[in-house]
């Protein structure tokens, strides 16, 4: 500022200028802007979550920013020469914000506000006349072009749909639906297996320890020698009971009174049911708890007989014929044969067991979701094998659904003989003949002579079935799974020539691969231990383990990436392969990328298991590879075993893992047993279950059919009053025929 300046200013304006006026300048100021803030806050409302009580629908907005110390204010609508300075005194008015509009939650959130902010701006608003203008103009000049029709001169046009809708094909409406149907069926598998494992799983817990199969085997042993003497003595009387019934020529009264022979015929009776006490109380008793099976319908035979025998005494009255007895005694006496048989059966069959100090088991285990419960062989203890074959049986099963069946049918229908038949005058003898031909001979017999047959048989051979149960599994289940060591035993396999590239240390190569093939369990991995252990080689730690669908195995050891596979594998990877430096057959090693090492692997074909897959095949038993040996291919299996099927069922990798696991066999049940052998072995015993188990069937069909064809062709010829055809021989000699089949088909089972 020059001199001339200086001296021209006034004076006057320099005391306007004095500190004091410009500090007030400032208060004022100060004063505008707090009131302005406060009526900000009366018209807004802050945003209320659920816990404090507010909706978000009523929340109203402002535009204060409370993440920053600048405030954008809408202040009311202004003339142009009004300023917000000249209502200072109208918002000093305005009301609190923190004490009379906020909740305490909503004070707190105002504390967090600044009140007195250092570089508060306040702005005015502008008028825009242009932008409301030109919204008015549009909207006017829209209403003067638009005519409208007369009132009640409006049509509704239709509604089109513009989304367009394909029709649904073959597919969406034929096989989406079945696709469904496959889903709920599959999830419901899935269901009942986890209901299955569920429930076993608590049985287990509840169940106490199994017995030694050696201990079981003594325990059965001493049960049926002494049983031996009572089926002998009880099968005398019975025989003398036949004779009498069937009127063969006696000595004595026995020969002249009818009442003498039937008391005789009682007494007889009664001491066979004294011989086989046992049988009769736990029929009864099972009867009782509501659990009953053949043994309760032979103990409601024998009660029957008793009083059909007694009611003749006392009224005298033979015309009718001799009582039923001798056909409850036989029955009886049956069920002590099938007792006796049934626990040297089970002595045989647990001593057979007991046998090898490292038995092969076949047992029943999951599949999985696709193949669901398959056959498999392992080499573990026979755990499970006692209590397996302790089981009911085809026979206790079906009776225990029919017992009270033919009890009431035979009630029923005699009271309907009896009332309703005007040569019916015996309710009793009638009720006596219906109710003892439902005690079939087989019922307790028919599951036991042919299980001790076969027993005998297997036992020769160091092989045991574990009871019906296990016979049930072997016949049932259609799919057995073949592993590396099925296939190929340990001595069919060899090293027959080894390649170490350049660049590669032999020890490194030999023991990287043997450490990988053992990792993955394949069935070769003996014959690279043992080229291990005359190298002096050492196996190495194997991390980050995985198989591949391409036919092989990745890892890491001692941080270097290895590849082990076969030949397609390694061009799958991207590793380089000459041609001609492997066969099909031949064992390739890579590592970090590089080809490192080839061995070639000799498989020799063995004769027992073609013989096992031939077997396997004609059964129409589908043989599972679960063979974690990439080598082995479908058709390796067909070129090295000739076998006539053109197509196999190979799982994916993935899933043959699961299956061959030591996790999966460890919760399979053992269902047979055998000492020696391999696949042959298997397969002959997957076909002896299987013809036991369909033998048992079909006995146990023709056991519940002769009983209630019996029972309805003894109520039918007491409907006619024909008691003479009703007569205790011709019941003997029908029980007798029933049990012929039998008797045929343990035969069989012995060839």
């Amino acid at each position: 500022m020059d001199n001339n300046n200086e001296k021209n200013m006034n004076t006057d304006d320099l005391e306007a200028l004095s500190i004091d006026s410009i500090l007030a300048d400032f208060k004022a100021e100060e004063r505008v802007e707090e009131a302005s803030r406060a009526d900000v806050f009366a018209r807004s409302r802050p945003i209320a979550m659920e816990n404090e009580g507010h909706a978000i629908a009523e929340t109203k907005f402002s535009s204060v920013d409370p993440s920053s110390d600048v405030y954008f204010v809408d202040a009311p609508n202004m003339a142009e020469g009004d300023t917000v300075f000249s209502q200072s005194k109208r918002l000093e008015d305005a009301p609190s914000f923190e004490e009379d509009i906020l909740s305490p939650s909503e004070g707190r959130r105002a504390k967090r506000i600044p009140t007195n902010p250092d570089d508060t701006v306040v702005f005015k608003r502008q008028p825009s006349n242009e932008e409301d203008s030109i919204w008015n103009e549009t909207v006017d000049g829209e209403k003067k072009r638009t005519k409208y029709a007369p009132a009640g001169n409006y049509e509704l046009e239709p509604e089109t749909n513009d989304e367009y809708e394909p029709e649904s094909g073959f597919r969406e409406r034929v096989l989406s639906p079945l696709i469904g149907l496959a889903a709920a069926s599959s999830s419901k598998r899935e269901e009942k297996r986890k209901a299955e494992r569920a429930r076993a799983e608590k049985e287990a817990k509840q169940r106490l320890p199994e017995m030694n199969p050696e201990k079981a085997a003594k325990l059965y042993m001493d049960q049926a020698l002494s049983m031996r003497l009572r089926c002998l003595f009880a099968s005398f009387l019975s025989i003398v009971l036949i004779w009498l019934s069937y009127g063969l020529p006696a000595m004595g009264l026995l020969g002249d009174s009818a009442l003498v022979r039937t008391l005789v015929c009682l007494i007889l009776e009664l001491i066979v049911m004294l011989v086989g006490l046992d049988v009769f109380t736990n029929g009864l008793v099972s009867l009782f708890k509501k659990d009953s099976g053949p043994e309760s319908l032979i103990a409601v035979s024998c009660l029957v007989s008793i009083i059909d025998a007694g009611y003749i005494l006392f009224t005298k009255n033979t015309g009718d014929g001799l009582p039923f007895c001798a056909v409850s005694a036989l029955s009886l006496t049956f069920a002590l044969w099938g007792s006796y048989l049934e626990c040297k059966g089970f002595a045989i069959s647990f001593r057979t067991a007991s046998i090898p100090k490292a038995p092969f088991v076949v047992l029943s285990e999951d599949g999985g979701e696709e193949l669901g419960r398959v056959l498999s062989k392992a080499q573990r203890p026979v755990t499970g094998f006692v209590r397996k074959s302790e089981e009911a049986d085809i026979f206790e099963n079906s009776f225990s659904l029919f017992t009270p069946l033919f009890i009431i049918f035979a009630v029923v229908l005699s009271l309907f003989c009896f009332f309703g038949s005007k040569q019916n005058n015996n309710l009793i003898h009638t009720l006596s003949a219906g109710m003892t031909v439902c005690a079939s001979f087989s019922a307790v017999f028919g599951f036991a002579f042919p299980y001790y047959v076969i027993t005998r048989r297997l036992a020769r051979s160091g092989v045991a079935i574990a009871g019906y149960a296990g016979c049930a599994d072997l016949g049932r289940l259609s799919q057995v799974v073949i592993k590396d060591r099925d296939i190929f035993p340990e001595r069919t396999l060899s090293i027959a020539n080894i390649t170490v590239m350049e660049g590669f240390y032999p020890d490194k190569v030999i023991s990287f691969t043997s450490s990988m093939i053992a990792a993955a369990g394949m069935g070769i991995s003996s014959a690279f231990t043992e080229l291990m252990k005359k190298n002096g080689y050492s196996m190495q730690k194997v991390e980050d383990f995985a198989c591949h669908e391409g036919g092989g195995v990745i890892a890491r050891i001692n941080g270097e990436t290895v590849y082990v596979g076969s030949s397609s594998f390694m061009q799958l990877m991207g590793i380089r392969i000459q041609k001609g430096s492997g066969s099909l057959s031949a064992v390739f090693t890579a590592i970090n990328d590089t080809l490192a090492g080839v061995f070639e692997v000799n498989y020799v074909p063995v004769t027992s298991v073609q013989k096992g897959l031939v077997t396997l095949l004609r059964g129409r038993i589908e043989p599972v590879f679960a063979i974690r040996d990439f080598n082995i291919t479908p058709m390796f299996v067909k070129q090295k075993f000739r076998l006539p099927k053109e197509s196999y069922d190979f799982p994916s990798f993935a899933d043959r893992y699961t299956i061959s696991s030591p996790e999966t066999e460890d919760t399979g049940s053992v269902i047979a047993m055998f000492s020696r052998g391999g696949l042959n072995s298997v397969a002959g015993l997957v076909k002896r279950g299987k013809s036991l188990y369909n033998g048992l069937l079909l006995c146990a069909v023709l056991s519940i059919l002769g009983s209630f064809l019996g029972m309805l062709f003894m109520l039918a010829m007491c409907w006619s009053g024909s008691y003479s055809s009703a007569s205790v021989g011709n019941a003997i000699t029908f029980m007798l025929l029933w049990l012929v089949p039998v008797l045929v088909i343990s035969y069989g089972l012995r060839r």
